[in-house]
């Protein structure tokens, strides 16, 4: 039964119909809390008694909450009402793309374009482990302002693993086939289980459409339009672009082998076919351009001019058609990492925190007019510009994150002010009279974040967040009546948020960052209509600039297919932001050997392991190197060639000999060979790995990670049976582990630095030396008597040896790069029990601070 316009679906107005489907009925709604006009999506009274309907309703609520994409749907709430179940999405402007193919072929340029964001959908999808299955012209929705977004995931799952030539234990069922038959892959219209590579002949499918103007498979029934899918290849895009063209060839091969292996891979190609089409592209040409290739496209002859006068560091075209390019100068030239920079009051002068050639963070300034740095501050430590008031007082973060000290200085420079401590971000109020602050709330003696406060520097509090929240990026808007800031903890996402002064919070966007929040930094724009901030990219791991409405709203990319960018201000129409190139590096040093060696192999080298003998590691390749899944190498530490493990997404840990790899390949936990032999999979019912390590003598896996219920604990399992046997019940840490020599036990620390030792068959906890707090165990000496311990991701960082009886500590080795440019920490330490040899690994973040006039 149709709803009537008034109806009401909690607090949702019905306004009008907007669509029907197969997976539910859509209306437009009025959300009588704010505002806005939404989108209603209920399942109709014929099919709420039809449990497997019902199912597939409630899977996509689950799917579409767990992606964050502005290239698909957004899922703003659900609700039950009279027994009915309803979703509430952003309401979209715009038509379908089957509506657009009403009047034929698409331009080519035009569907590059669409091809481009489908694809991005994909791969945001994919990367979360979710295949869609039912990609169709009637799914893709062009909104007005020229982008398409994926809707309709009533038949997506959750827990696809994006591996190639894996299934998934909750895929479609052999012989049971769901979706659309004329876009299905001949995997599909066969009834098999499916992987990534399925959407990948269903996107081939739709863009063959696009550019044709006829569907790629057709026949008289749903029997011959599977038989042509399963055997016969559509006819040639004779009038379409070769580049293009390949594309559709490479999707729609028959066998999954042949076609694209991942939906990154699959955009990277479509993004490079979309310049071909617009005739644009600039490979090869000796300019200072972003390093990301999709960025070259659209480089307007203006844009040229200026780079070769010297005035613009990088111009990139809008889509859409608009010839305008937004332009950029480069305000900074040295080797290190750009964490902060404002705009000050004044016309020219441009501030900000620098860490340069390994020295601390320091402030600076320099001028739009002729840049040339200047050093601000006296104080000689960690210093961190937090704000500039109208008046220009700088707020100054003085020490390290997340317990630093609040002060203020004129930008004449001088000695900071001390006011506040345990402060983690700060902003003036657009008149200069008010200051707000975050404040960490700390669990004495370990320093573990346990919430945040956010108040007025004159004692009101605005916000207040238990454990393990953390508030970061304050900044007022520019009426002065609301805060924005984002909110979230260090295993969860991050929430977009605002609060007003009469303390009532808002959440703009759930989801706006994720874990390992990026360096940048949040600000108002256009007025105060949006809010600009820093995420990291779902595919890349990249850092970006998004934007969503201050009042809430779907995100939108700045540079869309563009990466390796921060935010750090905006004025008016100028905005402030850094380029980043990140390298990351495996320091060895091999038994015998003197010095250390890189031993990375592509750009995103993260080490895991090294063998007891020291003659081996194991390492993944996270970057763009290691592709959409990652890759896993073995790799001998005299500096040969890296050899592939297949079938592993991470790697864990080594055996004691080298001879087995345990790790993650997209359905748990897997043991496999470095050499010959059988893989055998570690089935933990129950319990989500984190971390493993090897038992000394081989024969099993200490496991952490999270049980059901949410509890986090070690467990050992043995490949021999017997089930997983939990080892702790409190709180311990789960980074580092150190087993005894014998071993009985295993050195686990606690947050509050209490250090035990834990029984890995039968026996009694052991008492150990209280470390330091942030310290972790590392390993075990030889002759059981010390322990080498140590703070990760301190930058020097110093290891210890610490006697197992007295507690007595001496320094073992100082670990550091030898150029410290770019490294904000180490992570990692792997070393053999007799110290000859380690490794550590670290990424290096190399910035440069530009202006930029026409963002946006």
């Amino acid at each position: 039964m149709a709803l009537e316009p008034g109806t009401r679906l909690g607090p949702y107005e019905v306004t009008g119909p907007l669509g029907a489907g197969g997976m539910g009925e859509v209306y437009r709604a009025r959300d009588t809390r704010l505002p806005r006009e939404v989108a209603v999506k209920i399942l109709p009274d014929e099919f709420a008694g039809d449990a497997e309907r019902r199912r597939r309703f409630e899977d996509e609520a689950r799917v579409v909450a767990t992606l964050s994409d502005p290239h698909i749907v957004t899922l703003l709430d659900v609700g039950l009402e009279g027994g009915s179940s309803y979703l509430v999405m952003e309401l979209l402007e715009g038509e379908t793309l089957r509506a657009a193919l009403r009047g034929g072929p698409l331009r080519a340029r035009r569907a590059a374009e669409i091809a481009a964001d489908v694809a991005a959908a994909l791969a945001a999808a994919h990367a979360k482990g979710i295949l869609h299955r039912d990609l169709k012209p009637e799914n893709v929705f062009l909104t007005r302002d020229g982008h398409a977004k994926v809707l309709d995931f009533g038949l997506a799952k959750l827990g696809v693993p994006e591996t190639p030539g894996t299934q998934s234990p909750t895929g479609t069922r052999p012989g049971q086939v769901l979706g659309t038959y004329a876009y299905m892959s001949p995997e599909q219209a066969r009834g098999k289980e499916l992987d990534a590579r399925s959407d990948i002949f269903s996107f081939g499918a739709l863009l063959y459409e696009m550019l044709a103007g006829r569907r790629a498979f057709s026949g008289d029934t749903w029997a011959d339009v599977a038989s042509a899918i399963i055997k016969e290849d559509p006819p040639e895009l004779e009038t379409a672009p070769s580049s293009l063209a390949r594309v559709v060839r490479h999707c729609l091969e028959k066998e999954p082998e042949r076609r694209f292996q991942s939906a990154r891979d699959l955009l990277f190609a479509v993004q490079d076919a979309e310049a071909a089409t617009s005739g644009s592209s600039l490979a090869g040409t000796a300019v200072d351009l972003p390093t990301r290739r999709d960025w070259l496209k659209g480089v307007t002859a203006a844009g040229l001019s200026a780079i070769a006068g010297g005035a613009v560091g990088f111009a990139i075209g809008r889509r859409g058609g608009d010839a305008t390019p937004w332009v950029s100068r480069r305000l900074t030239f040295r080797h290190g990492t750009v964490v902060a920079a404002r705009f000050s009051a004044q016309t020219s002068p441009v501030l900000y925190s620098a860490s340069w050639d390994g020295a601390p963070l320091r402030l600076f300034r320099t001028s739009l007019d002729s840049p040339a740095e200047e050093l601000l501050d006296k104080a000689g430590e960690q210093v961190r510009l937090a704000a500039v008031s109208v008046r220009d007082d700088l707020s100054l973060m003085l020490g390290g994150p997340g317990s630093a000290t609040l002060a203020s200085m004129p930008m004449a420079g001088g000695t900071p002010k001390a006011l506040l401590e345990s402060v983690v971000a700060a902003d003036w109020s657009p008149d200069g009279e008010t200051q707000v602050v975050s404040i960490a709330q700390f669990l004495p003696p370990g320093g573990s974040t346990s919430g945040f406060r956010i108040r007025l520097l004159s004692g009101s509090d605005l916000v207040t967040a238990a454990p393990p929240a953390v508030a970061t990026n304050l900044r007022f808007s520019p009426d002065g009546r609301r805060v924005a800031f984002l909110r979230g903890g260090l295993q969860s996402g991050i929430d977009l948020c605002t609060t007003d002064l009469a303390a009532k919070t808002e959440v703009l966007f759930s989801g706006a960052a994720g874990p390992g929040l990026q360096w940048g930094d949040l600000a108002w724009a256009k007025g105060g209509r949006e809010i600009w901030y820093t995420a990291p990219d779902g595919q890349s791991g990249l850092p970006k600039i998004l934007a969503v409405p201050s009042m809430g709203g779907t995100p939108r990319d700045l540079l869309p297919g563009g990466g390796g960018v921060l935010l750090m201000d905006v004025r008016n129409d100028r905005v402030l932001l850094a380029r980043r190139t990140t390298r990351r590096s495996v320091l060895v040093r091999a038994p015998g050997a003197t010095l250390e060696r890189d031993l990375a192999y592509l750009d995103g080298s993260q080490l895991s392991d090294i063998s007891a003998d020291g003659h081996w590691i194991a390492f993944d390749e996270v970057g763009e190197g290691g592709g959409s899944q990652g890759k896993v190498f073995f790799r001998r530490t005299d500096g040969s060639p890296p050899v592939q493990i297949p079938g592993l997404r991470f790697s864990l840990a080594l055996s004691p000999d080298g001879r087995l790899l345990a790790g993650l390949d997209g359905k748990g936990v897997v043991v496999v060979p470095t050499g010959p032999g059988e893989a055998l999979r570690v089935e933990t019912p129950g319990f989500s790995t984190m971390f493993a390590w090897f038992l000394q003598d081989g024969s099993g896996l200490l496991l952490y990670g999270t049980e059901t219920g949410g509890s986090r604990r070690f467990g050992v399992h043995h490949f021999a049976g017997g089930g997983l046997r939990m080892v702790t019940r409190e709180t311990v840490l789960g980074g580092a582990v150190a087993f005894s020599p014998d071993g009985r036990f295993v050195a686990l620390a606690r947050p509050d630095g209490s250090l035990s030792a834990y029984p890995l068959r039968e026996g009694e906890v052991r008492p150990l030396p209280r470390l330091l707090p942030g310290e972790l165990p590392l390993q075990w000496t030889a002759d059981g008597k010390r322990l080498y311990v140590s703070r990760l991701r301190g930058l020097p960082m110093d290891v210890y040896l610490v006697d197992c009886s007295s507690g007595a500590r001496s320094l073992w080795r100082t670990l550091s790069p030898a150029d410290p440019a770019g490294v904000p920490g180490l992570s990692d330490v792997f070393l053999t029990r007799d110290g000859s040899a380690y490794a550590y690994h670290f990424a290096r973040l190399l910035d440069d601070l530009h202006v930029v006039d026409g963002l946006g």
